[in-house]
């Protein structure tokens, strides 16, 4: 029987997209992140989107870096999308096209 290491090697790696939207709430930005890139490593590959790549404002105003926009959602297996501050506000149509 394989060993659980020799498994994993043999694994694809999961595509995991969290979009940054302005006003992301970043404690529902952390989670995600930790997870899936910090304790994820070499099961999940992370990508931190936003509406283009570059600064993104946060709830708490730390400042955050997208380092992808929009495209890198066409590509991913799995897309998060945390929390928002203002969530009753709808966001940009691009943004919705992108996640369809």
């Amino acid at each position: 029987m394989a060993s659980s290491e020799t498994l994993a090697e043999h694994r694809p790696t999961h595509r995991v997209t969290v979009l940054a939207l302005p006003g992301v709430v970043l404690l529902d930005l952390a989670a995600p992140t930790h997870l899936f890139g910090h304790c994820g490593v070499g099961r999940y590959a992370l990508t931190i989107a936003g509406v283009e790549a570059g600064p993104v404002s946060t709830s708490t105003g730390l400042p955050l870096v997208a380092s992808h926009g929009l495209e890198a959602l066409a590509t991913a297996d799995t897309i998060v999308v945390p929390g928002l501050e203002g969530h009753a506000d709808p966001p940009p149509a691009a943004v919705l096209d992108a996640l369809r």
